[in-house]
């Protein structure tokens, strides 16, 4: 599902890139109800992206925690490597959703801080300027580390098992 919804997101994206390419001339009324509809479906498929990746993070979570809870409560494992890396993965997938959701807040907020400073800017969300971008990025690398974080404790655990 989130899978899907990434690509749908990059469709969208490429129709908006296109549309922003061929509209720098000059927008006519029916060019500003396009954008609006491009930037309606956009906007609705980030947020359900993000929504799936919350949902997504509470399922890693919730199966970590029973793996966790099984170690110390039926096994009796108190500190061995694999108690330990599955302790990291369930506290990472907390993480990766409380910042998933933090950078969708920031973003709207960005933008909001942006359309209140740039009024004339007449494709509003549409294009963006390069320090907006910046920030964009600078937002989303926490939990690109995370990430790969994860991905490194998930081999470790097929590893030791």
């Amino acid at each position: 599902m989130v899978i899907l919804q990434c690509f749908k997101v990059g469709k969208i994206t490429k129709k908006i890139r296109a549309f922003r390419t061929k509209s720098k001339i000059e927008l006519t009324q029916s060019q500003i109800k396009k954008q609006n509809v491009y930037i309606k479906k956009h906007m609705s498929s980030i947020y359900s992206l993000g929504l799936n990746i919350v949902i997504f993070s509470i399922v890693i979570l919730l199966v970590m925690s029973g793996y966790v809870f099984r170690a110390l409560i039926v096994e009796k494992v108190y500190g061995g490597p694999l108690f330990l890396i599955l302790g990291m993965l369930l506290l990472l997938a907390v993480i990766y959703a409380y910042f998933t959701q933090k950078i969708m807040i920031e973003s709207q907020k960005v933008k909001k801080q942006y359309l209140n400073e740039n009024p004339e800017n007449s494709l509003k969300l549409f294009i963006y300027p390069d320090e907006l971008i910046m920030q964009y990025k600078d937002m989303s690398k926490r939990t690109s580390c995370l990430m790969i974080i994860i991905g490194i404790l998930s081999f470790s655990i097929g590893i030791l098992n």
